[in-house]
């Protein structure tokens, strides 16, 4: 495991390095930071936002490659030469320029490297152990395959969510690509370092040291939206950065004053929130909720354009390709606007209906019980910092954001995951109001403290990542070892490993009952779903009690429209199937714990005409 980790840490490293010299090249032009200023002379901010916006310029080429049909090693490694030779000089002189690496004392220098490379140690460390939380291996890895498989951005009409915005999907193809699965489950985890530089420099911007950003950081891995997937192939935290670093944005603009006021930290935000827009649909949501800020407090209606502008340029490239293809630019969630396509109007209503189901009432009187559920308790501290006066107008700025999603999560839906837009800024606010409470003591207090004790709290922490790094690879050391036998327990597995044998025989497509998480562990096509063309409504008798599979010969009929040979049955989801009711029309290749692999005797092709 030792060998594996060092490559995926190289790699990793060498994608960071590759985003942040492309990101300081594109930012060049813009000329964002000034002297005198204390957020520009914070190099933490700096290689943030560099990385960020390398990064969606990244997605930029991998998605021109992917619609091109180019999606492969070669074109992908050659293009990423190009971009950093092209970038390299601009880079260069920018870094000179910014004096990035002057004026800070080694000391500090060595115990900023020591926590950051512990930090993406410990975010790459929880990669390594096999797939398998759910949506990964239902549609997010499935996505990501098909793109390596086909070398381009294909439509998979029986995924779930197929057309989809996939900048980070795009990521994870790229994981697949270079390393296989660990690295797919690596590149979802990278951007929680990245949003940990974010943390650090917002916190050395508005607190004055970046320790409380570090501690924030760490704080972030307990957090509901982020510990659930962490370490698994999920978009969320790719997501998290992207609107991360727009907050961030925006906040630099709102701080310069009216007259020195230019566009260009305001288009830098509007292209990072497309960058979450093209991640998620709810992306999208944040999108243009941290525009209204613009029009709501700021009123301001040329920023807010400027702003748009920069959404729409970074962030449209995935709802036009859905309109091209469906109609509909927000398929499957458009379709009562603008016709169905492969979802119908009985699947919107179950997907609401699911949605419902998380979370606790939206009676704003369950606000608290609703923090406990999402597991995001430490935000009441947020909450209790909105009411401090004299608070500066960035941190306002962070604050409209904050309230303005979350309200949005709680009353629309109030899935835990669907936090992790607002993950970073809500526990950097949450910390502002401990630095706010801890104001109150004077100035020369508070500076004789951070002196004498900020070092020494800086190596506690240091150790405190350090330990949890060493937990975390004891514990996925183990996993790595066992790797077959942990995968032997998902459901599915030993049913889709064996019908993997059998494509040569019965074909690359597998109708499946019940398994729709484990789709990515089958080598073709997986058919079934609540959702979408291989929707269960036509594979299931749900008239009386329990949903069972229809009478063997309806079902025969509808996977010869498939063209499916193979079924699996979960036996766990629908305990009234009788094996011996399909005796007559489908033969058993294997029966597992959890259900069966059975596939169609006297198979007659259907007609291609």
């Amino acid at each position: 495991m030792l060998i594996d980790l060092i490559r995926v840490h190289a790699i990793a490293s060498a994608f960071l390095l590759h985003c942040a010299v492309v990101g300081f090249a594109l930012l060049k032009p813009m000329d964002l930071w000034e002297s005198g200023n204390a957020a520009n002379s914070n190099r933490y901010l700096k290689w943030f936002f560099a990385i960020s916006i390398g990064c969606l310029g990244n997605i930029a080429v991998l998605f021109a490659l992917g619609m091109a049909g180019w999606f492969s090693f070669p074109a992908i490694m050659g293009l990423s030469l190009a971009m950093l030779l092209a970038a390299l000089p601009l880079t260069t002189k920018q870094i000179r320029e910014l004096q990035i690496f002057s004026g800070v004392p080694r000391g500090q220098v060595m115990l900023d490297a020591l926590i950051l490379l512990t930090l993406l140690f410990t975010v790459l460390i929880v990669a390594f152990h096999p797939p398998g939380h759910w949506d990964d291996t239902m549609y997010h890895l499935p996505l990501a395959r098909d793109t390596l498989r086909h070398q381009g951005i294909v439509l998979n009409e029986y995924l779930r969510f197929p057309l989809f915005p996939q900048n980070i999907n795009l990521l994870l193809a790229l994981g697949l690509m270079l390393r296989g699965d660990v690295m797919a489950q690596a590149f979802a985890s990278i951007p929680l370092f990245v949003m940990g530089l974010g943390l650090m420099g917002a916190a050395r911007w508005i607190m004055g040291s970046p320790l409380a950003g570090a501690i924030a950081t760490v704080v972030l891995f307990t957090l509901g939206p982020i510990k659930s997937p962490l370490g698994y192939a999920y978009i969320d935290n790719g997501l998290a950065m992207f609107c991360w670093a727009a907050m961030l944005a925006l906040a630099l603009w709102a701080s310069k004053g009216k007259e020195r006021r230019s566009y260009n930290w305001l288009i830098v935000a509007g292209l990072l929130a497309g960058g979450a827009a093209g991640s998620k649909y709810f992306g999208g949501v944040f999108a243009v909720l941290l525009g209204s800020y613009l029009l709501i407090v700021r009123r301001d209606w040329k920023a807010s354009a400027a702003y748009g502008a920069a959404v729409l340029a970074a962030g449209s490239w995935w709802y036009i390709r859905s309109f091209v293809v469906s109609g509909d630019p927000l398929h499957p969630a458009g379709g009562e606007v603008f016709g169905y396509f492969l979802w119908n109007a009985e699947d919107l209503l179950r997907q609401q209906s699911e949605q419902a189901m998380h979370g606790v009432s939206s009676n704003p009187l369950y606000l608290w019980a609703s923090l406990k559920e999402a597991n995001v308790v430490a935000w009441a501290l947020a909450f209790a910092g909105l009411v401090f006066r004299n608070t500066p107008t960035p941190v306002r700025a962070l604050q409209f954001t904050f309230l303005a999603y979350f309200i949005f999560w709680f009353f629309v839906t109030q899935v835990t995951r669907y936090l992790a837009p607002i993950s970073a800024v809500g526990t950097f606010l949450s910390f502002y109001t401990l630095y706010r409470c801890y104001a109150l003591v004077s100035a020369k207090t508070r500076a004789k403290w951070i002196r004498n004790r900020g070092a020494v709290a800086s190596y506690l922490l240091l150790a405190l990542l350090t330990s949890y790094a060493g937990n975390r690879y004891h514990k996925y050391h183990g996993e790595m070892a066992e790797w077959n036998a942990i995968l032997a327990k998902e459901p599915g597995y030993q049913l889709f490993s064996k019908a993997n044998t059998l494509i040569p025989t019965y074909g690359p497509r597998l109708v499946q009952l019940g398994f729709e998480n484990a789709v990515y562990f089958f080598d073709g096509t997986v058919i079934g779903d609540w959702f979408g063309r291989g929707r269960y409504s036509s594979m299931l008798d749900c008239r009386v009690g329990q949903c069972k599979p229809v009478d063997a010969k309806l079902m025969r009929q509808q996977m010869m429209k498939f063209g499916s040979r193979m079924l699996a049955i979960s036996t766990e989801q629908y305990s009234d199937f009788e094996r011996v009711d399909y005796e007559e029309d489908f033969d058993l290749v294997i029966e597992s714990e959890d259900g069966m692999l059975l596939y169609i005797n006297n198979w007659e092709a259907p007609n291609s005409n």
